[in-house]
């Protein structure tokens, strides 16, 4: 590179279960500098942006790349999994008053919350993973928390980061904690209404609390349009969403999905499935909403399409890469870097999905800048364009090494791949 300042931008993605996006960027402005006192290399200049496609670090992601703008709050709500429902969960968010600039100085209260937080897998350990006896109900809580805090005029804007979750109920328990969903009817009383009325730990709560193996059973419930939610006018959820699975088939919630959070036998994967579908025809029944087929309603156990239908009207999924990137300024940042880096930790077909790596790539091509995707594990060989190369750890590193040690890993391979990676970005500089 013969620039006299080079600009290095890096916007990764997690690691899963090793590094946060932030410390990713951190690994590779190590090896530059580590790189730069032994050559010829530039002055460097590295601009480090945590991104997050809606799952795990969505929070942070906010909360990082707009340092002075968000407060942290906690609320109480109860633990996702039945056999710990009596243990308090103090779910993060944040929040912070943004006055628009219009003749009226309108206010908007804005809310950032993570459902990886309030009721995903990291709150739970391998053996503990079981769709059927976790719940987003505790994230109904939090949300109804949110709500009355406000007068019903109020103009209220959430964001809902909804990767990582440990359930499979369709956002029903969410829906009920809000009151939207209630009067259950159930095919076989005797293995549904295990109420847990006996057992509640926040006073926001009602008496029945909708679990993943409930779903299995339902017949019938009904949606109550004077609930909560449907009296603010100026109500808007914003669920940030990494995939476009729908609801049910092969590439829908339970099929694709529910085995990682616990469903371990084809059998009990067909049982929710069929509690999947007897929902869809309810809410498209009593809706007119087809969520069924819809693309995206099929992240996070469901929850996106159950929440579109059911608050119709005041629901959008989005991408959430594109939120993020959008806020941060993503865009900008690319093109005004010379080299970019990003990554996640298992690079995959998914990966070209609307996730982090997609999106960062296609800029990368838009203002002709190289694109280094770095992962820990790389599950095939293509790139998203000629713009891009691709480093993976498990081609340098036992599997053991690059999980304990990936900070130390992902700097000295970056270190010993700069000559080509530098080499790369030159031959594009020189196309322009």
């Amino acid at each position: 590179m013969t620039r006299r300042c080079l600009k290095v931008l890096t916007c990764f993605d997690k690691f899963k279960d090793s590094l946060k996006s932030r410390e990713c960027g951190e690994a590779i402005a190590m090896a530059f500098k580590s790189y730069a006192q032994s050559s010829l290399l530039p002055s460097i200049q590295c601009v480090n942006i945590p991104l997050s496609d809606g799952g795990e670090g969505f929070l942070e992601s906010i909360k990082q790349n707009h340092p002075n703008d968000y407060q942290l709050q906690f609320f109480p709500v109860r633990h996702p999994l039945h056999s710990k429902r009596h243990e308090i969960v103090q779910a993060p968010y944040y929040y912070k008053k943004h006055i628009h600039d219009n003749e009226l100085n309108t206010q908007e209260h804005v809310y950032i919350l993570e459902m990886a937080t309030v009721c995903g897998l990291e709150q739970l350990s391998i053996e503990e993973r079981n769709p059927f006896e976790t719940t987003t109900y505790p994230l109904g809580l939090l949300i109804k928390h949110i709500l009355l805090k406000h007068d019903e005029n109020d103009n209220i804007h959430i964001l809902l980061g909804i990767g990582g979750s440990c359930t499979n109920d369709a956002g029903i328990g969410c829906l009920s904690a809000l009151g939207c969903i209630n009067n259950f009817v159930f095919l076989d009383n005797d293995h549904a209404m295990d109420s847990d009325s006996n057992t509640c730990t926040d006073k926001l709560e009602n008496s029945f609390v909708f679990y993943g193996k409930h779903l299995i059973h339902l017949s019938d419930f009904t949606i109550d349009f004077n609930a909560l939610p449907y009296r603010y006018k100026d109500l808007t959820i914003d669920i940030a969403c990494d995939v476009d699975n729908p609801l049910i088939g092969d590439r829908g919630a339970t099929f694709t999905f529910s085995k990682q959070k616990g469903a371990k036998t084809q059998q009990e994967r067909e049982m929710l499935e069929k509690g999947m579908i007897r929902f869809a025809e309810l809410v498209r029944n009593k809706t007119g909403v087809d969520i069924a087929d819809m693309p995206g309603a099929g992240a996070a156990g469901g929850i996106s399409g159950g929440f579109y239908a059911i608050l119709f009207g005041k629901v959008e999924l989005k991408k959430g890469i594109e939120m993020i990137g959008t806020s941060c300024q993503l865009e900008q940042h690319i093109k005004d870097a010379d080299l970019v880096f990003t990554g996640e930790g298992c690079y995959d077909d998914q990966s070209e999905g609307g996730k982090v790596v997609s999106w960062v790539a296609k800029l990368c091509e838009k203002y002709n800048k190289a694109c280094i995707i770095c992962c820990g594990q790389k599950k095939k060989d293509t790139v998203p364009n000629e713009n891009c190369l691709l480093l993976d750890l498990l081609s340098r590193y036992p599997l053991e090494k690059s999980m304990k040690e990936t900070f130390s890993c992902l700097t000295e391979l970056t270190k010993e791949k700069l000559p080509l990676i530098l080499g790369h970005a030159e031959r594009l500089l020189k196309k322009e």
